[in-house]
């Protein structure tokens, strides 16, 4: 912290060298013009084929990536730009195989949109389903949920997921506590009669995530995991409860382990066993679907961490804070045996997260950071009540 502009300059053209690492400068980088900013929300940024998306108000908003390195106009999704009652929770890219969609959540139902954004493909209503028979809801469409709060049905959370059959689903996550399965056959989508469960209590669903990456429709290409040991889909809550699920079909989810940690959880991702669990009070920890434990936490912000990505191709995190602090890590290790040769400095370095690159954006309240451009290691940064989004490549 008490390095020179100087000397953390020197430092970041040095890792701009190592070929095992995104090659940032902090003095690289554009700004791309937004036509609204984005809405006040965590994980409000998505990068899909070749476009970046983000919601504001009632609406998402979409950012061509081919452009965005030297500035560029936006494009609305021609959908939800009117109507107080719409408002727009989180948009996000998903990929299934050689098809990719954007996601788009409202407090009324989830939309499936092509990958530019133009047409409609499936769609599901909230009200029409009925998805408030444990827990009534009031004249103006909210409900109270455990521990008396009071939240409108609303959809957050979205992923990519596989299950043991070989079936395709995306699971989106609700205010009312239960995951939304979508199975997609390569034609359509078809949402599955019973919902995920997160627990008995109602508490809304904060992120999903599996093994299968959303970008990329795929597992890690330097998997060597067993297939019952990838289709695994993890889920958390406000609550700060994390759970591990067996994805055995699209119907049938079996409980693995859970993991409560100390408060609210902002954003999740899952590669190669180890799960990125990305908490509100600004620490970064990481747990072993092996182990079913945390084997390493970090304090990654000092104020409310707002979003966190994860590299598509490399076991690297990106993530933001509301205080305009970005940083990129390295993934660190679970380190169960050692043998007495291996060094101490080595082990500790694969035990802890590497501090790869750490900018900031003065007076940014940071909403969405996400990996795009070629070999997807240029990184996208939003914040709220700003018509910029900043990349570094």
């Amino acid at each position: 912290a008490g390095e020179s502009s100087q000397a953390r300059a020197r430092h970041t053209r040095t890792m701009s060298r190592d070929a095992s690492s995104p090659m940032y400068d902090a003095e690289r980088y554009t700004r791309a013009t937004v036509g609204e900013s984005p809405s006040l929300l965590a994980n409000n940024l998505t990068a899909g084929p070749s476009t970046l998306a983000y919601v504001h108000d009632t609406q998402a908003l979409m950012v061509p990536v081919e452009r965005l390195l030297v500035g560029a106009r936006t494009e609305k999704l021609p959908i939800l730009t009117k109507g107080g009652n719409r408002v727009a929770t989180q948009v996000k890219a998903v990929t299934l195989g050689a098809s990719s969609f954007f996601v788009l959540c409202t407090v009324e139902g989830v939309h499936f949109f092509d990958e530019h954004g133009y047409e409609r493909v499936h769609y599901h209503d909230f009200a029409e389903k009925n998805h408030h028979a444990n827990h009534p809801a009031r004249p103006d469409g909210s409900v109270v949920v455990d521990g008396g709060g009071v939240a409108r049905m609303c959809g957050r959370g979205v992923c990519s997921s596989c299950s043991r059959d070989g079936r395709a689903q995306v699971l989106v996550g609700t205010a009312m506590g239960h995951v939304l399965v979508f199975e997609f056959d390569g034609e359509s989508f078809r949402k599955t009669d019973d919902d995920v469960a997160m627990a008995s209590s109602a508490v809304p669903v904060a992120d999903c995530a599996s093994e299968v990456d959303s970008r990329r429709g795929a597992f890690p290409p330097d998997s060597t995991a067993r297939v019952d040991e990838q289709c695994v889909a993890v889920i958390a809550n406000d609550a700060g409860l994390v759970v591990a699920w067996d994805v055995i079909s699209s119907d049938s989810f079996q409980k693995i382990f859970s993991i409560q940690r100390p408060g609210p959880i902002v954003s999740l991702a899952a590669r190669n066993g180890v799960v990125v669990i990305a908490e509100s009070g600004g620490v970064l920890c990481f747990a072993s679907t092996k182990t079913k434990r945390v084997f390493c936490e970090t304090q990654a912000h000092a104020r409310f961490l707002s979003a966190a990505a994860l590299h598509p191709r490399r076991d690297i995190v990106a993530t933001v804070a509301e205080d305009g602090t970005i940083a990129v890590w390295g993934m660190p290790s679970e380190i169960l045996d050692t043998n007495d040769d291996d060094e101490t400095d080595e082990i500790a370095e694969k035990s802890l997260p590497k501090s790869l690159f750490a900018a900031r954006w003065p007076d940014g309240m940071l909403t969405g950071v996400a990996f795009c451009g070629d070999g997807d290691d240029a990184l996208a940064v939003c914040a709220y009540d700003e018509t910029e989004i900043v990349a570094w490549q």
